[in-house]
């Protein structure tokens, strides 16, 4: 995972801002990882901050904007997150 989050400068986006977002937030502020934001389904959360980030639609990722990370902290959703991502050009 390091390896992974430290390779490059690209943005990184944890997708899912309940509990389980918030607490890998701050389980990789620790570790000095600079986040850029939540990305979540929700209409109603879009342009809140939460835990001192803002929370972000998910159309902001698109098949030419392959540059963020994202961590998927949703497990509920999560293979419908990996479908999406797939189709925008990501793999996990």
């Amino acid at each position: 995972l390091d390896a992974f989050l430290n390779e490059d400068s690209n943005d990184i986006f944890i997708w899912g801002c309940g509990s389980l977002g918030q607490n890998l937030l701050q389980t990789l502020g620790d570790r000095s990882l600079r986040i850029s934001g939540f990305l979540d389904n929700n209409k109603e959360l879009h342009g809140k901050t939460i835990s001192g980030k803002v929370v972000c639609d998910p159309s902001i990722i698109n098949s030419e904007s392959s540059k963020y990370k994202i961590i998927i902290a949703a497990q509920p959703i999560r293979e419908q997150i990996m479908d999406y991502l797939e189709t925008r050009g990501y793999t996990e």
